[in-house]
């Protein structure tokens, strides 16, 4: 561990990766659950672990997979929960939040540019979410 690491996001860190329980590991709040997960991804890079984390992180994000897991979740949480398994190289995950930000959370593509999700994510991930976006509303592609 380094001295710019986070000591409590490294002892989850070293919890996942020596396989430890992940019930109790993540909050029972839905809510901070992606802005960990994005953290834990930056960790698991830095030290390159990203695919031994990955059944881990599949786990963690099944529930809100589940039809209506994201119901509740604003769109700077859906963005993280975006982030965070496209950073994991879950492409399937990745691309379900993706779409669900851009069905449910925006107009237009153009909405969600200031966000810093997109600063993470690059735009054509969120194309490929759901490319007719743009032609249905008349924007260029």
């Amino acid at each position: 561990m380094l001295h710019e690491d986070d000591p409590r996001l490294m002892c989850l860190f070293c919890v996942l990766l020596h396989h430890g329980p992940v019930e109790g590991v993540f909050p029972r709040a839905k809510r901070n659950t992606g802005v960990i997960l994005v953290e834990l991804a930056k960790i698991a890079d830095k030290y390159q672990a990203k695919e031994a984390l990955t059944g881990h992180i599949t786990t963690v994000l099944a529930p809100f997979a589940n039809r209506g897991g994201t119901d509740a979740l604003l769109l700077p949480e859906l963005a993280n929960l975006a982030a965070a398994s496209y950073l994991f190289g879950l492409s399937d995950l990745s691309s379900l939040f993706t779409r669900r930000m851009v069905l449910d959370h925006a107009t237009y593509f153009s909405e969600m540019w200031d966000h810093p999700f997109c600063k993470t994510l690059p735009a054509s991930a969120i194309r490929k979410a759901y490319p007719n976006n743009a032609r249905e509303r008349g924007q260029p592609s």
